[in-house]
């Protein structure tokens, strides 16, 4: 199954922990599943089956922001 993550909003803080946990749990518990984190920046690494995805224009201001979360 494929399984999207998206954590524009995660950089620092609680949010940031839950997604460093979330991808730890991940690594130690999940081989089956091809994973796809949507990233404001490079905050967790990629393996086999966890691909990350930055996105860096979607913070920049909240037109782009706008943009993103409509499309």
């Amino acid at each position: 199954m494929r399984i999207v993550v998206n954590d524009i909003a995660a950089s620092s803080g609680g949010a940031l922990t839950v997604l460093k946990n979330l991808y730890n749990y991940i690594e130690d518990n999940d081989d089956q599943n091809e994973w796809f984190f949507l990233l404001g920046d490079k905050y967790i690494e990629e393996t086999d089956n966890v691909k990350v995805l930055v996105l860096e224009n979607v913070k920049k201001n909240w037109l782009n922001r706008l943009g993103f979360d409509f499309f």
